[in-house]
């Protein structure tokens, strides 16, 4: 928001969700920096060949492609060395394209909110539920886990997971003792729990999904978790959760890990699959058994997040290559920009509804995207400021020692409404300019002035600012799905 950043796109980064981005205008470069979330790896590329050959391209497109570990950029590169001597796809690849792949693609580290997580982390059930029922549920739940040492397999119940391998471990240290208490924090997925494997868990804590302030409790109160990956990882949130929060993870020395934790890490389990069960489970029953040293292990792990994953400080990162690539000129002007830049000189002060209602543009997802190439290339060139966070006005940019608030003072305004039909006048009080507007539909009842609608989840109502996705609990409007 500091920086004037317009619009974020959900969209994977490839070729076709480039070359579609909705208002992609090929008058106007629009700078695109992406972000690989996922990528095939060497177990997988023999089935997503044309998936790899479109992320490539999408790569080439973007100004820069960030992804979540330097181990990831080394997997996408071996690929590539590998499609280059593909039969069928290794015509879409030269040296030339190996050198663009290799310098636009590069590591950009996820963040933890530590100041959140260390307010999250204090909380109690009392604190957290707001209702009887999760009051209920959450007294359970916590009363349970503080008085077990838990163990936390925070992934997906999936094969690549290693959700198999997990069971496999737990298995075998349930036969040396019991005293623990195992947390699947994906339990919806419901071909595991109906799986018969579950049943070698001695005990298992059963819980719905829980909101983040929720989970982040309840995992500050756990004793350690795990990552049991069998094939690859790409990045693993899951154990920088952990580590914030001051508990230990038990990895592999393996994939991405040694990258998170470090080189110098105490519990590694192990660099190939062949003896990673036996020392997984001696790992795991020193933790249990030393608690002074869990302690010790997880302040040193919360040290690390400090030092490397903190939102506060790795955030510059982002910001950076939003000034690099993005708060520039945009090309040559035209007469559309031109007209607007004009408006906004003659009328002094505007929002961004009066800049629409000007151009005559609806509030659509694809106007969006015209706007956001608008307003950065106004700003770039300096023909206005934006000189307010939160609700979004601008003002022709003056040159020379006075600033914009001297120079083009607002008028306070004064809103009253006239009569039940809901019409309002707005009038300047210093009276230099009077005037009335009425906002009547066709069978003249006011008509709503912005789109909004309410959130069938949480009942909050949300203006076209969020007219995808609830502001307060993230819900998709059911209406835009299509």
């Amino acid at each position: 928001r500091s920086r004037g950043l317009g619009d974020v796109y959900k969209r994977q980064a490839n070729f076709y969700s480039i070359f579609n981005l909705p208002g992609r205008d090929e008058r106007f470069k629009i700078p695109i920096i992406n972000y690989l979330h996922w990528l095939a790896v060497p177990e997988t590329l023999k089935y997503q060949k044309t998936t790899f050959v479109r992320q490539v391209e999408g790569i080439i497109l973007s100004e820069f492609t960030g992804l979540n570990s330097k181990w990831a950029k080394r997997i996408f590169m071996q690929n590539l060395s590998r499609m280059r001597r593909d039969k069928v796809f290794s015509s879409f690849f030269n040296d030339k394209t190996f050198r663009i792949v290799d310098e636009k693609l590069q590591p950009l580290y996820l963040g933890s909110p530590l100041n959140e997580i260390d307010e999250y982390r204090k909380l109690d059930y009392d604190e957290l539920a707001r209702n009887s029922k999760e009051r209920k549920l959450y007294k359970e739940i916590f009363e349970k886990v503080e008085s077990i040492k838990t163990i936390v397999f925070n992934h997906r119940l999936m094969n690549y997971t290693g959700a198999n391998e997990f069971i496999k471990y737990i298995k075998r240290l349930s036969k040396e003792r019991k005293d623990f208490l195992v947390w699947l924090t994906d339990p919806n997925y419901k071909a595991f729990f109906e799986n018969e494997k579950l049943d070698v868990i001695p005990n298992l804590l059963r819980v719905e999904t829980l909101p983040w302030k929720v989970y982040i409790a309840l995992l500050s109160r756990c004793y350690f978790s795990t990552a049991c990956h069998p094939t690859y990882s790409a990045w693993s949130l899951s154990c920088v959760d952990t580590m914030s929060v001051c508990r230990p993870v038990l990895v592999p020395r393996a994939f991405a890990f040694p990258e998170i934790v470090g080189e110098d890490y105490e519990l590694f389990f192990g660099s190939d699959l062949n003896n990673r069960e036996t020392l997984w489970v001696h790992r795991a029953s020193y933790l249990l058994d030393n608690e002074s040293e869990a302690r010790r292990i997880g302040l040193e792990c919360r040290r690390r997040v400090e030092m490397l994953f903190d939102w506060k400080k790795i955030i510059d990162n982002y910001i950076a290559l939003f000034d690099k690539f993005v708060n520039r000129d945009f090309g040559e002007e035209t007469e559309s920009m031109r007209k607007l830049a004009e408006y906004i000189k003659k009328t002094g002060a505007v929002s961004k509804r009066d800049i629409f209602n000007f151009m005559g543009w609806s509030h659509d997802f694809n106007t969006k995207v015209t706007w956001q190439r608008y307003r950065n290339y106004l700003l770039s060139n300096g023909f206005i400021e934006d000189f307010s966070s939160d609700k979004v006005f601008f003002r022709h940019k003056v040159v020379g020692q006075r600033t914009i608030a001297d120079t083009l003072e607002v008028p306070e305004i004064e809103i009253t409404f006239l009569d039940e039909k809901e019409e309002f006048d707005i009038e300047f009080i210093d009276e230099q300019e009077e005037f009335e507007i009425q906002f009547l539909d066709e069978n003249n009842e006011r008509k709503s002035i912005a789109k909004v609608w309410e959130c069938p989840r949480c009942g909050h109502i949300n203006d076209e600012e969020h007219y995808f996705f609830c502001e307060k609990c993230g819900f998709r409007n059911l209406e835009t799905m299509d």
